[in-house]
Formats: C-alpha cells, sequence, structure tokens
C-alpha cells in the first residue's frame, strides 16, 4: 500500500521511518493541493510504500527501495542541487531520507518547490 492512499483513509500525521536505514520523513495529510509545495508532498507520498503501522503516529515506509530503484534520477538531482555527492550508497540513501524530511518540513524555498514536484513527478 503506498503511503498516500494510507494517509488519504486516515487523514492524519506520521513520523515515517524506513526499512533499512535510521531516518525518517515526517508526513502531515494535505487534502486538496494548491501550492508546488503540496504537489510535491502529495506526489511523494504516491511513490512511497508502507511496510507497517507500529504505534499511534509511526510508520514503516519503503523509502530505500524508492531511492534505489530511482537511483540514476536521485544522483543527477544531487549533482545538479547539493554541494556533495556520497559514494557509498548506505550513506546517500541516509542523506535522501534526511533530505526529503527537510523538504517536506519547508526547508527550503518556495520557488524550489517547483523544481521538487518536477522531480518527484518524474520518478517510477
Amino acid at each position: 500500500m503506498k503511503l498516500y492512499d494510507w494517509l488519504s483513509i486516515d487523514k492524519g500525521s506520521y513520523d515515517c521511518y524506513d526499512t533499512d536505514v535510521d531516518g525518517s520523513v515526517t508526513i502531515d495529510w494535505i487534502d486538496k493541493p494548491k501550492s508546488d509545495y503540496d504537489f510535491f508532498v502529495v506526489g511523494l507520498l504516491k511513490k512511497v510504500e508502507i511496510e507497517q503501522k507500529t504505534d499511534g503516529c509511526t510508520l514503516v515506509c519503503d523509502w530505500s527501495k524508492l531511492i534505489r530503484e530511482n537511483l540514476s534520477k536521485f544522483k543527477a538531482f544531487t549533482k545538479e542541487h547539493w554541494e556533495h555527492d556520497y559514494k557509498d550508497k548506505y550513506e546517500f540513501i541516509y542523506q535522501w531520507i534526511r533530505e526529503l524530511h527537510y523538504y517536506v518540513a519547508g526547508c527550503v524555498s518556495e520557488s524550489f518547490y517547483s523544481t521538487l514536484k518536477e522531480f518527484v513527478d518524474s520518478l517510477n
């Protein structure tokens, strides 16, 4: 089940931990997307799979799988928009989960969300 499907029923907020890497992305349900930020988040929710629900506000999701299955796209985005690249695959995945958390938390400029929306739309 995709995270979007879960949240469309539950409409809650969750800390979504990864299955392999010690990282998480905190997600809030967006009912009616209006901005590039909203469409970025909704697009991301439609790409990641839920593995299990643990307790009241925690889910385990396969962020690593999303990144592994789209590795060349994540690498290209990193090369274009980040200052550092990570040669170690585990570290690369960890840094991306961390970055997704920051993107969802609103830690980039409003104008960058159109770039993020396009990027997420390109993912399998």
